[in-house]
């Protein structure tokens, strides 16, 4: 079942500022942070430059939010390098999205952004 579409659009209109934040418009000929809603979950990818080819680009998958419509609780997981998808632990879920963006930003164990 796909996100409610009113909590699908606050959410991305929350990650959209985020990712902006994160990588300002001045750098994103080297890297941007972009973000797909696919059913009930939002993928955020880094985006740079192929470096064999800089027309082209590169998307490496940095975080995936997932909502659960039954509980109403939005969920962060990570990716390993097999690219298997794993509830971040602690888990964490809520039902506001600010709590994970907030989870991402800080990234203490190293996980989203090395």
């Amino acid at each position: 079942m796909a996100i409610p579409e009113l909590k699908k659009q606050a959410a991305l209109a929350k990650l959209k500022s985020y990712c902006e934040k994160k990588c300002p418009k001045e750098i994103w000929d080297q890297v941007k942070l972009v973000f797909e809603a696919k059913g009930q979950s939002i993928t955020v990818f880094e985006k740079r430059p192929y470096y064999k080819a800089p027309t082209e680009f590169t998307m490496s998958p940095v975080t995936k939010f997932s909502y659960k419509n039954k509980e109403r609780l939005w969920s962060i997981l990570w990716r390993d390098r097999n690219s298997k998808w794993h509830n971040f632990e602690p888990a964490i879920t809520s039902k506001k999205f600010d709590e994970l963006l907030e989870v991402l930003d800080k990234d203490e164990t190293c996980i989203f952004w090395g």
